[in-house]
């Protein structure tokens, strides 16, 4: 996804705590990281679409390092979701990509929906699903970059607060 959120080190305090004290200042932005990525993640799912709870239940928090981390979702449609598809997603052109057909099924399954033509059954119901969505794309519908928004603020305060307390 396109939203970041980078420490940028052009801060005399930050300098300061990195010469000083570089492991307490690790220790502390970690911990600032960490919850401002969890709470991320919480916004994030209360803004996911919820047909189901696939898409809420896969958003998550990856931690490689102390001083990164991630937040997204796990399943291979988060990103069409997010953004659109087709003429509603960000190329604003036809893509001609199906969508995951497993995922089609399940959705269709779990509705109880059957096809008007008693020779199709779920599977059949599915590829048509996924044709016409194909065809004319799905629109976006945004919950990540919200979540960003609405905890970027919150989060660049903590990680001043980190800096700040790790020169005491």
């Amino acid at each position: 996804m396109a939203n970041k959120m980078q420490l940028i080190i052009d801060d005399k305090q930050l300098m300061q705590a990195l010469l000083h004290a570089p492991d307490k200042l690790v220790k502390n932005l970690d911990k600032a990281i960490d919850r401002s990525l969890r709470e991320m993640a919480r916004d994030a799912r209360g803004e996911a679409p919820k047909a189901f709870s696939q898409l809420v239940n896969s958003i998550n928090v990856e931690r490689p390092n102390k001083l990164e981390g991630t937040v997204g979702p796990a399943v291979d449609y988060g990103r069409a979701v997010e953004e659109g598809t087709g003429v509603f997603g960000p190329e604003g052109v036809y893509s001609g990509e199906f969508p995951p057909i497993e995922n089609i099924q399940d959705w269709v399954h779990r509705l109880g929906l059957t096809p008007n033509d008693p020779s199709y059954d779920e599977e059949d119901l599915a590829w048509a699903i996924a044709s016409e969505m194909a065809l004319t794309g799905t629109q976006a519908q945004p919950y990540l970059a919200p979540a960003f928004e609405k905890n970027i603020d919150r989060a660049q305060r903590r990680f001043d607060r980190a800096i700040v307390v790790s020169l005491q």
